[in-house]
């Protein structure tokens, strides 16, 4: 019945029976079943069969999804380019396999109900429902004719390469956050008071180099955002390069970077501090399970101080910690920085006395953010995730940025 259902002819009927926006569970009753139609048609039953597979599949390897056990780009590849490729492969075959399948159960049910002078099994590339990210309509419809002409073995899908290395990004958080871990599949840590064992250490077998690698969980959950702007040994840009160096190996490693950084069309801090936060969002709905606690709320990628926090693994001394782990030694850090141009003023070009005045600027900014965090750590606040992502996020407004 799915097969029919999600076929051209449903879609003619329904047209027909009720020609509104909208449908109702009455009129997938009034589709007429013609008696030519065998519910137990092998070939229907298994071209929908493959066809739910191919869009499942498709469905569990984003993050957002229950079933998701690891990003696809984790594969027994020797780099990331070639785990890129090796995906790539895959999808396009699943894609095209998909396209050929529903065009095939409108062929077949066109045949059944004999309406062939109303209808054609012809599907457009744009409406197939998989890739939905990584591929845009307006490129599947300039990819139409020569499709129809040359057929799918000679065309090449234009997916979307910095989508597809934005997920691994966002995997690879995951992985320093606790949410996955890399030896084995599925969520680690997604729920409250993680044990003792979820927030162990673990080993990998690195690839190249055939070695065994110790890979650590962010003791608290809590992760800087700044990049090269920073001392933190546990920054986003350096555990990000952690995971690549435990996936592949330090052979490797530079190569992984540099295809990364070209795929996301800009070097990775950057990425990370400017637009990693607007893509997690987006990702998750605007209700995101890394919460961004920035000095700037309204222009977070311009921030002096920002650190993302595992909505799970948060309590009531969350602030708290922030404010004494992160904020204080950041304040530090700029202090110093600061201090080393201004002895040198006298001597600096344009571009360094542009970067004293950031961080003058930016002295100032964490001066008064440590103010609010101050007001928020006294307060002792606890979520409560069955109140949702939206209501509690709003109990540190002023501390976190605007979604």
């Amino acid at each position: 019945m799915s097969g029919l259902l999600n076929s051209k002819l449903s879609t003619f009927y329904l047209r027909t029976l009720n020609p509104t926006l909208n449908y109702q569970v009455g009129d997938l009753y009034r589709i007429p079943i013609s008696r030519a139609f065998q519910f137990d048609n092998v070939s229907v039953k298994q071209f929908a069969h493959d066809c739910t597979d191919i869009s499942k599949k498709d469905w569990d390897s984003r993050e957002p999804s229950w079933d998701f056990k690891q990003t696809p780009l984790v594969n027994a590849s020797n780099t990331l380019n070639v785990s890129y490729q090796n995906w790539q492969d895959n999808v396009t075959k699943d894609f095209f396999q998909l396209h050929a399948n529903e065009e095939e159960l409108n062929r077949i049910f066109i045949n059944i109900y004999g309406l062939q002078d109303e209808l054609t099994p012809t599907v457009a590339l744009k409406d197939i429902t998989i890739l939905q990210e990584e591929l845009s309509k307006k490129d599947l419809e300039a990819l139409e004719v020569d499709f129809r002409e040359q057929g799918a073995a000679a065309i090449a899908l234009p997916i979307n390469k910095a989508e597809v290395l934005s997920q691994f990004v966002s995997y690879a958080m995951g992985v320093f956050m606790g949410r996955f871990r890399l030896d084995k599949p599925g969520l680690n840590i997604a729920h409250p008071n993680p044990t003792d064992k979820e927030l162990s250490c673990y080993t990998v077998i690195t690839r190249n180099e055939a070695i065994s690698r110790t890979i650590s969980i962010d003791d608290d959950g809590i992760v800087p955002l700044m990049g090269d702007n920073c001392a933190f040994p546990d920054d986003a840009l350096t555990r990000t390069k952690e995971v690549l160096l435990n996936i592949w190996g330090e052979d490797a490693l530079t190569e992984n970077v540099n295809f990364l950084q070209d795929a996301l069309g800009t070097d990775l801090h950057k990425w990370l501090t400017e637009k990693f936060w607007k893509y997690h969002t987006s990702m998750y709905k605007k209700k995101p399970i890394y919460w961004l606690f920035s000095s700037n709320v309204k222009k977070p990628q311009q921030a002096a101080f920002k650190v993302l926090v595992y909505m799970h693994r948060m309590d009531k001394y969350t602030v708290q910690q922030i404010q004494r782990n992160y904020l204080y030694p950041h304040q530090e850090y700029i202090k110093g920085e600061k201090k080393k141009l201004e002895e040198e003023e006298n001597s600096l070009d344009k571009e360094q006395q542009r970067h004293l005045e950031v961080l003058r600027d930016w002295e100032l900014e964490c001066r008064d953010y440590n103010e609010v965090l101050k007001i928020l750590a006294n307060q002792q606040i606890e979520i409560d995730l069955d109140d949702g992502v939206a209501l509690n996020y709003a109990k540190f407004e002023g501390a976190v940025a605007n979604i």
